[in-house]
């Protein structure tokens, strides 16, 4: 089995790249960095960074040797540069290159990682890969955009392309700044963790390492296919998680309610039931034990970064 994963450098490639090296299976990155490392050894598996501008016909050459492709590639803006679709047009290009690339190199298995960004109206949740979605900003419309050319490539050629709408994903190495790592990185540090408001609003979550299960169920049932909604079995608000994470990083500092911040009070909760049904996967990480290993892992990051 020989797996290429496009923007394996990531956040979730990174993770990705790790897991499936030490099951022994085959794996190489796809970039367009000048800065990557032609070749390295994880795991005592020999992983090359393939360069790459995501032409279709270099894609072509480049896939001939591999049995899945998983695409990780793309942008992320914030929200004070997210101002016009026109910031994801690329993202949506490389999906097509991608797609088009694997059925004319005949490659059937390909993964393509979505998000929960799809979604917005809260009179619908949980959230159904069956209604009809309205996402919730460029990024999301983006997401949903390359959902559709999932499908659209299923129905008219046979394909056993598969997207997957993430819930928000916990894990380490999560973007900086953002809430769950400014709640960790408080938490880890004993300082209070704030809070906008009084911290109702409501998120679902998946943990990364159910993720990386799934991935690997998808790379050895090459038949599967379809979108489907990927989270834990259920959502939890904003000073839950706070609570939950001071708690398990025994951290005795209350949390501070700040009332001057705009809240965020919407809620996002997809159905998996999908997910369970189809590719026989149930999520095994739950809130409390996901932030455990987290905990343990940054333990172990800030002691070797120590010494």
């Amino acid at each position: 089995m020989r797996v290429l994963i496009a923007g394996g450098s990531g956040f979730i490639g990174k993770h990705l790249v790790d897991y499936l090296t030490m099951r022994s299976i085959d794996v190489d990155i796809l970039t367009r960095s000048t800065l990557a490392q032609k070749k390295m050894v994880i795991n005592g598996k020999l992983v090359k960074a393939i360069r790459s501008n995501y032409l279709t016909e270099e894609l072509v050459r480049i896939f001939s040797s591999y049995n899945c492709i998983i695409n990780l590639a793309g942008v992320r803006f914030t929200k004070s540069k997210e101002s016009s679709y026109k910031h994801y047009e690329e993202n949506f290009k490389i999906a097509e290159s991608i797609f088009e690339a694997a059925h004319l190199c005949n490659i059937r298995n390909v993964i393509q990682f979505s998000s929960i960004s799809v979604y917005s109206e809260q009179d619908k949740i949980p959230w159904l890969e069956s209604q009809h979605a309205v996402p919730k900003n460029f990024y999301g419309l983006s997401k949903l955009n390359i959902d559709n050319l999932v499908a659209f490539y299923n129905k008219n050629f046979n394909m056993n392309f598969k997207s997957f709408r993430l819930a928000q994903v916990i894990g380490i190495g999560e973007r900086k700044g953002y809430m769950l790592d400014v709640f960790f990185q408080k938490a880890f540090k004993k300082m209070p963790i704030e809070i906008y408001g009084h911290g109702i609003g409501r998120r679902h979550y998946i943990y990364i390492k159910d993720i990386l299960e799934l991935v690997n169920i998808c790379i050895n049932n090459s038949s599967m296919m379809g979108i489907f909604n990927i989270g834990m079995n259920r959502d939890y608000s904003h000073k839950e998680l706070a609570i939950k994470i001071n708690h398990i990083f025994d951290n005795h500092h209350n949390i501070i309610e700040d009332l001057t911040k705009e809240e965020d009070k919407s809620v996002n909760l997809m159905d998996i039931s999908k997910a369970k049904k189809e590719l026989n996967w149930n999520p095994i990480w739950g809130i409390e034990d996901a932030i455990e290993d987290v905990r343990e892992e940054m333990k172990w990051m800030y002691s070797n970064n120590s010494t």
